[in-house]
Parts: structure tokens; sequence; C-alpha cells
């Protein structure tokens, strides 16, 4: 999934991350191209094969897709270091590379790939094209960055949570489907973002971003008018159980065991949140609403969550590091975004419930398939349920042999 790296302590621009979290290296979340190094709180990682394809930390930079190959040849204890190269050398590469496993290939192409290149550092703008915003409207600015060779991030608005953005999104993704632009692999929508993924020897830099920019000016200003499709949901939810509080008890022996948010996630969450009603408070506020789905994805489609009444949205910084263990279905909030964990895994988000994951891995039940075995989609709505640990460990067993049915109904 990942390789961490250890080195100089790194330096930081602001002093924290905002609505994203108390951290700087936080954000809501954004779009991870492969290969991207990833500062997960003050520790770089790079995203490799089975990584998450979205997620809550900044990105520094993003390994040349030719030079991905080197990365399987790491080892603990190895040193690397970076170079920084332009997108036309990188393109260069990753051309010599495609043309040595061609097959028939000639001397020429095994010369060019043994050649090992020599570049002088290459700084540059990584702003491809930005569309300002319209003071006499609500269409918001618009930022087209360069993501490694081969994504391009479209950023929208201020670095803070909108509804009518994640709606342009949406929007944005749904016309660029419609037009089938060949090259386009995959794109990964966020809170006010969305990442553009593409194969640049089946379309260039230049033409995609012409696309990109195509459908962003059909647009129109508002989105006000515009509904997209959805259902109600209710999860079955236990509060402060001790299958997170096991996943704390293994961070403070294993990882930090001083933290502002050690020994409890959710006492924190009272105190970042100024609730003079402490842990019982927080619980309340976060039963108390329903919750919209605004992304999925990071890895086996795991849910990012908003809450929908502006009084439950508490605020929490990410564990810095990151948990090694996280249980399945655990629920987590940073900044102000919750995620239901779908397996087993690491994470980095505030624990303060568990539920049922949105993912059931062989398709079981009357809401999977195999061919889709993730059950939530943006802008669901989620209803949460309060029960017993003992009554939680009935319904797992029956989500787990696929006689567990979600209650659901139509919305928009």
């Amino acid at each position: 999934m990942g390789i961490r790296l250890e080195g100089p302590k790194l330096g930081w621009a602001r002093k924290n991350g905002g609505e994203g979290g108390s951290h700087p290296s936080n954000i809501h979340d954004s779009g991870y191209a492969f290969g991207t190094v990833n500062i997960n709180g003050d520790t770089p990682v790079i995203l490799t094969n089975e990584g998450p394809d979205m997620g809550g930390y900044l990105c520094l930079c993003t390994v040349a897709s030719a030079e991905l190959w080197k990365l399987g040849q790491l080892r603990p204890g190895n040193t690397l270091q970076f170079k920084r190269i332009s997108y036309t050398d990188s393109i260069k590469l990753y051309s010599a590379v495609e043309d040595y496993f061609t097959p028939g290939s000639n001397s020429a192409a095994l010369s060019s790939f043994l050649q090992i290149p020599v570049y002088e550092d290459s700084p540059h703008d990584p702003k491809l094209h930005v569309i300002p915003a319209e003071m006499d409207s609500k269409r918001p600015k618009v930022v087209f960055r360069e993501a490694g060779d081969s994504a391009i991030l479209v950023e929208y608005g201020d670095l803070i949570l909108d509804f009518e953005l994640r709606a342009r999104i949406h929007a944005f993704e749904t016309e660029l489907q419609r037009r089938d632009v060949p090259g386009i692999w995959t794109t990964s929508p966020c809170i006010r973002s969305t990442m553009v993924r593409y194969n640049p020897l089946a379309i260039s830099q230049t033409d995609l971003l012409e696309a990109l920019v195509s459908v962003e000016n059909l647009l129109p200003a508002s989105m006000q008018d515009m509904t997209f499709p959805g259902r109600k949901i209710i999860f079955p939810i236990v509060l402060d159980d001790r299958w997170n509080r096991d996943a704390l008890e293994r961070y403070s022996r294993s990882i930090r065991d001083e933290a502002v948010y050690l020994p409890s996630n959710i006492e924190y969450l009272a105190r970042n949140n100024g609730l003079s009603g402490g842990a019982e408070e927080a619980l309340t506020l976060l039963v108390n609403t329903e919750w919209l789905v605004f992304g999925v994805g990071f890895y086996l489609a795991c849910p990012f969550l908003i809450p929908i009444d502006p009084r439950c949205r508490l605020v929490g910084q990410k564990m810095n590091p990151s948990r090694t263990y996280t249980p399945r279905g655990a629920l987590g909030i940073a900044g102000l975004v919750a995620a239901i964990y779908p397996i087993e895994s690491p994470g980095g988000y505030q624990l303060f419930g568990r539920t049922l994951s949105p993912w059931q891995t062989w398709g079981r039940g009357t809401n999977f398939n195999p061919e889709q075995p993730w059950l939530l989609f943006p802008f669901d709505q989620l209803k949460f349920k309060v029960i017993t640990e003992d009554e939680y460990i009935e319904v797992e067993k029956q989500f787990d042999s696929g006689r567990y049915n979600f209650e659901a109904s139509p919305d928009s």
C-alpha cells in the first residue's frame, strides 16, 4: 500500500490545516495520484499498488511513472533521494519504458531504456490553468493542477466545506463521463476537488486540460436547481465501543503514549469543540443528525460523511502518526469529515463508534453483489441507530453470512 520514509524534520509554511484538521499536513480530502509522496502528519509515505486513491493528507510530489519500478526494489534501511524533473522529460522516460516492453522492440529501444538520464533541476508552476471566480455570480475559482505525469487535480473554491462545491464536482464528472474522453482511466471526487487519472501515451496533458476546461465552462454558475439521486439508509452503531478502545490502547503501547487525543478520542473531540457536556454531549450530537455521503474512495469504497445539521459538526485533528490498526466498521472524524473503515487497516481519524462495514468482500446479501461489493454512493444519506455491543455482535454475524438487510429508501 505504501512505503514509509524517515528523514529530516519537515518545515511547514502554515500552522494548521484549517477545517481539515489542526496539523499543517491535514486537508479536508483530495485525490491521490499513483506514486505520490503523501505527507501523513510528519511522515512521508509513497503510495504504491493497492494504496488509497484519496484521503485527508496533502501530497508533496509524485514519482515519475517510468521510475515506479524502482520502488519495488526498496527494502527497510535503504536510502533514496528525489530529483525534480519536468513533465516533458518524465514523458520521454515513460515512452522509453513502453518501447522497451513492446513486443519486437529493437536494440535502439533497449539502449534508450538502459541509458541513465541526467536532468537538470526543473522547478515550474504546477498550476496548469486557473479560471477566476466570477464576483457577480456563484461560479467559484477553479485551479487545474499537475499531479505527476498521469493525473490532473481539479480544485474548486476555497479550503472550506461547501455543499455547492461538492454538487459542482458531481456535475463536472457527470458531463466528463458523458463525453467519454479517450485516455481517461478514473476520477476520484472529493469535497472540493476531483483527481482525473489518465494514460499520457493515449492523450496528452494539453489535450486533456483543454477537455477539462471545456467541461467546466459548460456548467451553470449556480447548482441550486440541480438534483442528485440518493437513498436514506439506517446503520446500527455502538458508541464508545470496546473494539475502538482496544485500538487506542494498542496505539498507546506501541506508537505514542501522550497526545491531546489520548487516552480517549471522544473526550478529545468534546474538549476541542468546547462542549461543556463532555463525551456524552459529543456522542449525542453525532447521532442526532443525518449524514451525507460526500465521497466514496480511499480504499475498498470507504465512505466520507458530513453531518447535514451544522450544529452537529465536530472538528478534530488526524492522529500523528496514524494508527497501524483500526477495526472494521470503525467510525472516526478528521477535520469536519467522518469515515467508516471498510476493513481492518491503519488510520488516523478520531474514533467514536463502530457500525457495519459498507463493504462486503464476496458481495453477499440483498444490498451487495459480486460485481458491486460496496453499499454507498455519493449523495446517499445515513442515519445511525444506537445498539449495544451484544446486539452488534449478532448483527455482525448476520452481515458476514449475507443475512443482514439494511433499511433503505429512495431520496434526492
